[in-house]
C-alpha cells in the first residue's frame, strides 16, 4: 500500500451494455474508427486509447484497451442506472504499477485481475506515460452462472449467502498469473495482427475461454463459491 503521490485527473467511465460500446465511443472526443463495431481509436487530452470489440456469444462480449496515459489518471467505472446485470472479469497488465482502490487503501502491482458485479465501483489508477492494457470478459448473469457449473440459483441470492453486504458494492482483486499476462497479450496480437486470418475467430475463443476458466478454477481451488470470494 502506498499514499497517493501527485494530483490525479478523475475520469468516470459510465458502464454500457456491450452492444452499444462503438456508439458511446463514438461520442468521445477524438474518436477515430478503422472497422465498424471492431476496432478503433480514442485520442484524448488525458489518453490515447487503441479499442477492439468483439462479441464472443449470446451474452459474452469482449472489450480490449491498449491506454497510453497522458496524465495521472484515476479511472472510476460504475454502473448507470437501470442497466442490465452485467458481470465482468477484467484483466489489467503494464510495465509500470497499476494502483486499486479496496477498502480505502490504494495497493500497487503491475499486473491485477478485477471482477465486479452489478452495482460495483471500481477504480483504477494509472500514472502518466505508462501503458495500460485492459482486457474485459463481460457476461450475463445467466451465461456465467452456466460457465461455472452451479445450480440455477440466480447470481444475486448467492452473493447475498455468500457474502457480505459490502461485496454487493465492492470489486474483488487479486494479482493475475504470469499464465494470464500472457494469453493477454497473445490476445491483442491476434485482435491487432490477424483478423483477417482464417483460426482469428478460434484463437480468440480459445484465449477468452481459457482467461474465464483460469479465473473461476482459481476460485474453485480456494474452496470459495465462484465470483463471490
Amino acid at each position: 500500500m502506498n499514499s497517493l503521490p501527485i494530483r490525479w485527473e478523475n475520469i468516470t467511465l459510465g458502464r454500457v451494455t456491450p452492444h452499444v460500446y462503438p456508439r458511446y465511443y463514438r461520442r468521445k472526443e477524438g474518436f477515430a474508427q478503422l472497422a465498424a463495431g471492431h476496432h478503433f481509436f480514442i485520442d484524448e487530452k488525458h489518453s490515447w486509447c487503441e479499442v477492439f470489440y468483439e462479441r464472443i456469444d449470446f451474452g459474452f462480449w469482449l472489450v480490449a484497451m491498449e491506454i497510453h496515459v497522458k496524465s495521472n489518471n484515476h479511472y472510476i467505472l460504475e454502473a448507470k442506472r437501470h442497466s442490465p446485470g452485467l458481470f465482468s472479469i477484467n484483466f489489467f497488465s503494464s510495465a509500470g504499477r497499476i494502483g486499486y482502490l479496496n477498502n480505502q487503501d490504494v495497493h500497487w502491482a503491475d499486473n491485477q485481475v478485477v471482477f465486479s458485479g452489478p452495482g460495483t465501483v471500481t477504480e483504477i489508477y494509472a500514472e502518466k506515460g505508462k501503458v495500460l492494457k485492459c482486457c474485459r470478459l463481460i457476461f450475463t448473469g445467466s451465461y456465467l452462472t452456466g460457465l461455472s457449473n452451479t445450480d440455477n440459483e440466480g447470481l444475486g441470492d448467492r452473493q447475498t449467502e455468500a457474502t457480505d453486504d459490502r461485496l454487493e458494492h465492492s470489486p474483488l482483486f487479486r494479482v493475475a498469473t504470469r499464465a494470464e499476462v500472457f494469453l493477454q497479450d497473445r490476445l491483442f496480437n491476434i485482435l491487432r495482427y490477424e483478423r483477417k486470418k482464417y483460426h482469428y475467430k478460434s484463437s480468440i475463443f480459445s484465449i477468452l475461454f481459457e482467461l474465464t476458466a483460469f479465473f473461476l478454477g482459481s476460485l474453485w481451488m480456494r474452496k470459495v463459491p465462484p465470483m463471490y470470494q
